[in-house]
């Protein structure tokens, strides 16, 4: 028997319902409930929720999320964020038009003079940068509220340790992270696609991340903050770090493939621990960080073409950091350099890694008081 089909077409007005939106269980929920996507403050607000509730989950249903100012997740444990299949989150172009200092930045000042502030929002961070945008940031604050060309902050300039002055003409742009994370334990985050779109031309370090998590402050102590783990993940376009992670212990960044990152695509950074295992990096500043780190592993990974595979860097000589760091079963093809020491650092491992396509000299560049064996060419 012959089957006939019939095409129908859809109307040229209809309206395609918006199946955005994420499902939300917090701890000890039988069942999951479906909140629509209506911008960031929807999603934002379950994640309130769900600290107060102690924990859940939280899954991204399919589909294009832009985000203007990403997501903060503050003090909650025991939590799962994951995407489906296709869920892709992406920055917000760039305003056409920067918000500049129309007078110079003074320590303690509760308001800030800025051109163009009509870009800017109430209760959004932001960073100001030299007017050539060279260098490091050198002033963060957050808005409070705006009135013309008065932007009121909700503390007093703060001047870091690195700046000299914060004078006019200096550029102000968004501070954008897809996931701030803030003293979080047993917090995964898995299966998601972050697209930072190449967004902006300053080389940012907090800003134009990926996930960027830090656990309590200790400067210098070991980390009471445990339990992080992102896994599956496809980070690409960011302008600053992909992950970054800052004074936690019990990290693990496993299974990610993240690619075309200004930064560090990976970084165990100030005091803190973990495991970078069957990642793929590439095309990234540096592949690996481990900055004043302790005890961490950076395992069976593939490297391609990134400045510099794995360093190994230190701002503090306390032990135990900078040290007991392994390095191991790694692959690393193209790039200018493999695994590189800091002078100073000691009692590292780096072995049984494959380098192809970099000069012996660049597989292992260290001063000594590291081991470096069984590395081999390609």
């Amino acid at each position: 028997m012959a089957l006939a089909f019939t095409a129908t077409s859809c109307p040229e007005n209809a309206q395609i319902p918006d199946a955005r939106g994420v499902f939300v269980t917090p701890k000890g929920a039988e069942t999951a409930r479906f909140v629509p996507w209506t911008g960031e403050a929807s999603v934002q607000y379950q994640f309130a929720l769900l600290r107060e509730a102690g924990g859940g989950e939280l899954i991204f249903a399919p589909g294009d999320y832009e985000l203007e100012a990403g997501f903060r997740i503050a003090r909650t444990n025991d939590l799962r964020v994951a995407g489906s299949r296709t869920t892709r989150l992406h920055f917000a172009p760039e305003p056409a038009v920067r918000p500049t200092l129309l007078a110079e930045a003074t320590r303690g000042a509760v308001t800030l003079r800025v051109a163009n502030s009509k870009t800017m929002r109430p209760g959004r961070s932001y960073q100001v940068y030299k007017e050539s945008l060279e260098g490091d940031r050198i002033l963060e604050f957050t808005v409070k509220s705006i009135e013309g060309e008065t932007v009121h902050l909700t503390r007093g300039v703060h001047i870091m340790g690195h700046v000299k002055d914060i004078p006019a003409g200096s550029i102000v742009i968004d501070e954008i992270n897809a996931f701030r994370v803030i003293e979080c334990e047993n917090l995964l985050i898995e299966g998601l696609e972050i697209d930072g779109m190449n967004r902006g031309d300053v080389h940012g370090h907090t800003t134009y991340c990926g996930v960027y998590a830090v656990g309590v402050n200790r400067p210098r102590q070991l980390p009471t903050t445990s339990g992080l783990t992102i896994r599956g993940c496809y980070i690409h376009g960011m302008k600053g770090r992909g992950v970054c992670v800052y004074s936690m212990k019990d990290i693990l960044l496993e299974g990610n493939h993240v690619h075309t990152i200004d930064s560090q695509a990976m970084e165990i950074d100030h005091f803190a621990q973990g495991i970078v295992r069957g990642n793929t990096l590439g095309d990234a500043g540096v592949g690996v960080a481990l900055n004043d780190a302790y005890d961490s592993l950076v395992e069976a990974n593939t490297f391609q073409d990134c400045r510099m595979g794995v360093g190994l860097v230190k701002h503090f000589d306390d032990e135990p950091f900078n040290q007991g760091n392994i390095v191991r079963s790694n692959v690393f093809v193209g790039g200018g350099r493999g695994v590189n020491i800091q002078n100073g650092i000691r009692n590292n491992t780096v072995t049984d890694n494959h380098f192809g396509g970099l000069k012996k000299a660049n597989w292992v560049e260290q001063k000594g008081g590291n081991v470096d064996e069984r590395n081999v060419g390609m």
